[in-house]
């Protein structure tokens, strides 16, 4: 087994580096989050979805602070919320072809020619949509995708409300969406490690 095969991706929620910016963390919180930090194989990981929060912060220091620690974090490949609307399957110059449902169809020059330029209308993914239904606030279900489609094990958050009683509530239906994803507190992670740390 590699090495990377042993490192374990905790996907950090937004509110976890607001509040330690802020200095309003729980003091057992911090705790279990300084004791993760000591963790080798711990790696810790977002998504351009945080950046996307953090650039919307009003307070310019603030927002220059925040910019700077996602920066710092190692960051796993967005995938997109939606795809195109497939209506059909058809064969077009021998190749099989989807057939989506557009909007429009507008026609650019490529090449010296003029040729279509279709418009389609995304739909959600299904996952996507699964999530939406569990969890109330869009960008807690888009962090939630991007940890599910980043491989992560752990999605771990302070958000009490919103995400850590909707994923105990939900559990079992978690566990089918979703069946590689634990949502946790630094507290539960720190529970669920063991108590010998490889340095």
């Amino acid at each position: 087994m590699s090495e990377e095969d042993l490192i374990i991706k905790v996907y950090l929620d937004t509110c976890i580096l607001s509040k330690l910016r802020a200095d309003t963390i729980e003091e057992e919180q911090l705790k279990s989050l300084g004791k993760i930090c000591d963790y080798d194989y711990i790696d810790f990981v977002t998504s351009k979805k945080m950046l996307e929060e953090f650039i919307q912060t009003p307070k310019e220091t603030i927002r220059i602070i925040l910019k700077v620690i996602y920066k710092l974090i190692n960051k796993i490949p967005y995938k997109s919320i939606s795809k195109p609307e497939v209506i059909s399957f058809d064969w077009a110059n021998g190749r099989l072809v989807q057939i989506v449902k557009t909007n429009s169809i507008n026609f650019d020059w490529a090449g010296g020619q003029l040729e279509p330029v279709i418009i389609s209308t995304p739909v959600e993914e299904d996952l996507f949509l699964e999530l939406k239904n569990i969890f109330p606030h869009k960008d807690d279900v888009e962090h939630i995708y991007q940890a599910v489609k980043g491989g992560c094990k752990y999605f771990m958050t302070l958000d009490e409300n919103s995400i850590l009683k909707k994923s105990k509530k939900f559990s079992a239906r978690l566990k089918t969406i979703c069946p590689d994803l634990e949502f946790v507190d630094p507290k539960a992670l720190v529970d669920k490690l063991p108590n010998s740390i490889n340095n």
